[in-house]
């Protein structure tokens, strides 16, 4: 744990009308609440600055992001259920372009055993999120780079960036 870090409380997690969709970008699959590949990545700013990025990027402290791991785990046949009911909309959106509406599905529900709890000082969980491995394919056997004809969306992950000085 590093002494910089302040205490802080999860909310709105539980809300089933926070994210609103899931989106095939002919890149990624993109959950409209913030998503990753196999990480979790979720990003809060400052919210004085009402969304102007860049007077947040001024601020050393404009930025907050949280990483989950997920792990992929076998023997257990398309668990948890919070997973396989969002890779049940993969089907949906097989091109690029394509989005199904996922409402009724909240972060806190897929997050759900890979979170700390919310009163502890942390700067990632300390245990990763488990998911299946039949779920995890799902993501590179369903969804596609662009039309039907295109590959599927496979080896697709974001380069080495520089620290930036940090």
């Amino acid at each position: 744990m590093t002494p910089f870090l302040q205490k802080f409380t999860f909310t709105g997690f539980n809300d089933k009308a926070a994210m609103s969709k899931i989106k095939n970008t002919g890149k990624t699959v993109k959950v409209e609440f913030i998503a990753g590949t196999l990480k979790l990545h979720i990003v809060n700013a400052k919210s004085i600055y009402n969304g102007k990025m860049a007077k947040i990027l001024q601020e050393s402290e404009g930025l907050a992001a949280l990483g989950f791991f997920i792990e992929v785990e076998s023997g257990t046949t398309d668990q948890p259920a919070s997973w396989r009911n969002l890779t049940a909309h993969l089907s949906s959106i097989t091109e690029k372009g394509q989005y199904a509406d996922i409402t009724g599905i909240s972060m806190d529900y897929l997050i759900s055993g890979g979170r700390p709890p919310a009163t502890r000082l942390w700067y990632g969980p300390s245990s990763n999120i488990k998911v299946n491995k039949n779920l995890i394919d799902l993501f590179s056997t369903t969804v596609r780079v662009g039309n039907s004809s295109s590959p599927f969306m496979t080896n697709v992950y974001r380069s080495v960036q520089s620290l930036n000085g940090r």
